[in-house]
């Protein structure tokens, strides 16, 4: 059954949305809110209505991708269709048929892509009525999936991509203009005041998070906002890529500096880890004894009090703070926890090897920070997170009074990759870059310091359970999947794209 959500429309300019963490029981009886990040790499869902009458569907929200791809009913017509193959998956994501509303305008029927993973899909865009936390968009253009193939037994789940108009796939594929994207619409109907909106996904053990359509809530972070330009495509930019210029590892005993030069990296909900270049990527499996085979290491490494720190734009105040405790999430094996030839619980790490130059900064990252994505001014702006708040009464629109127009609302003159600030710790980042994994036992390199709790972790501790993470436990039997698995619309669509 699709999941009720907590949801208001405020008439001042903003629509308030809670994100629900969608839940997938593959092989186990885990918590309802376990691990569709290891199934799809994108884990936070919205509840929708397309169509008149409405037909009900949970889309899975996309910051790295820009179209609204919704299933075909034809497609999810079985237990045993793409939807839900073998009848595996807990989850009824809903679909749509055209023929069953009166308000579906058929727009065109070059709806195709393919992907690294084996998926393929095809299918025609409609315009349609789409409703979303009780507010009403009309002519929002969707793309429905009428033929598609999958790597076998994963399932396919509908997206609602926010990105920047010509991010669309067919303009992507050169097939065409950008259709109206769903918040254009929603600014030309009135709903909201700027193409802008803030999102907030709350830690790993919180059920969800919250977007806000054309407003930021105040109660959801703490510091100040701080503004990062959009990198530019030749002229618009069409992703939500930032210059990524710092990236320093730190513990009570010691610091480490480990992005030796700015990197472009993408802000991106539907993509799970923090996608890496390789040799920053080693660097950090070395650093914390990390197997690079499956990413996993000591589950008691999560209680170090250690911290990496993301910087931006080299901008001082442009900072966000990810404790390591956030980035490890307990592994079962058909819902056993899986430990190492010493006993010790193992834990994945939600850091991954990209194939690229560039870096995906998925939701590991995102979850410790608050962001507002402005369109119209090309800025992201962002602050550190204040986790686990529940209070929405803070909430302004973007572009009326009561919103600091200097942090969201000026143009901001996008530059290239500005040049790095100051390396911390060049030797010692340089020697956790050359260390070389292998082996069954892998030793940190990097000086972890005490525990938070004043003891020692380290890579050969006796304990036998996980310290420090309470997250929901990842099985194994579909961990394999990773980010690279179902990019079945499509977590982690952008790692393809590239």
């Amino acid at each position: 059954m699709l999941s009720g959500l907590a949801t208001s429309l405020d008439t001042q300019g903003f629509v308030r949305h809670d994100l629900v963490r969608a839940s997938v029981p593959p092989s186990t009886a885990e918590s309802n809110i376990t691990n569709y990040l290891a199934l799809s790499g994108g884990t936070y869902a919205i509840n929708v209505t397309i169509g008149t009458p409405p037909q009900h569907m949970m889309l899975l929200l996309d910051t790295g991708s820009s179209d609204i791809v919704i299933l075909g009913s034809n497609i999810c017509g079985s237990p045993q269709a793409l939807c839900n193959p073998n009848g595996n998956y807990h989850v009824d994501a809903g679909s749509y048929n055209p023929s069953l509303s009166s308000t579906s305008s058929f727009v065109a029927n070059n709806l195709t892509m393919s992907y690294a993973d084996t998926t393929k899909y095809d299918g025609s865009y409609y315009d349609e009525t789409f409703s979303i936390a009780g507010a009403t968009v009309t002519n929002v253009t969707v793309g429905l999936i009428q033929n598609a193939s999958a790597p076998a037994n994963l399932p396919f789940i509908g997206i609602i991509g926010v990105g920047y108009s010509n991010g669309q796939s067919n303009v992507v594929n050169n097939e065409g203009a950008p259709f109206p994207m769903l918040l254009e619409q929603m600014k030309s109907q009135g709903l909201i005041n700027t193409l802008a909106y803030s999102l907030y996904l709350n830690d790993k053990e919180a059920d969800g998070g919250e977007i806000v359509f054309g407003g930021i809530d105040a109660t959801k972070y703490t510091g100040e906002l701080t503004q990062v330009p959009v990198l530019m495509n030749i002229t618009r930019p069409n992703r939500f890529l930032v210059s990524w210029t710092s990236l320093t590892f730190s513990s009570r005993a010691a610091g480490y500096s480990l992005l030796p030069s700015p990197i472009p990296a993408l802000i991106d909900s539907g993509n799970a880890d923090i996608s890496l270049p390789p040799d920053l990527a080693n660097a950090i499996f070395s650093g914390l004894g990390v197997d690079p085979g499956d990413y996993t290491l000591p589950c008691s490494t999560g209680a170090n009090d250690a911290n990496l720190t993301f910087g931006f734009n080299d901008d001082p105040k442009a900072l966000i703070t990810v404790p390591l405790s956030a980035l490890i999430t307990p592994v079962l094996v058909n819902g056993t926890a899986e430990v190492d030839t010493n006993g010790n619980a193992l834990c994945k790490l939600g850091v991954d090897t990209a194939a690229s130059d560039w870096a995906v900064l998925g939701e590991y990252f995102m979850r410790s920070a608050y962001f507002v994505f402005d369109l119209e001014n090309n800025v992201i702006a962002m602050a550190q997170a204040n986790l686990n708040a529940t209070s929405t009464s803070d909430i302004k629109a973007i572009g009326t009074s009561g919103v600091n127009a200097t942090a969201i609302t000026t143009t901001v003159e996008v530059s290239l990759l500005p040049t790095q600030t100051a390396i911390l710790n060049t030797a010692a980042a340089a020697s956790a870059t050359a260390a070389t994994v292998s082996g069954a036992s892998l030793t940190p390199t990097f000086n972890l310091g005490p525990s938070k709790t004043g003891s020692t972790a380290s890579a050969t501790s006796s304990k036998s359970a996980a310290v420090g993470v309470k997250a929901p436990a990842l099985d194994k039997s579909i961990l394999v999947f990773g980010a690279n698995g179902l990019l079945s619309l499509f977590g982690g669509s952008c790692l393809l794209l590239v």
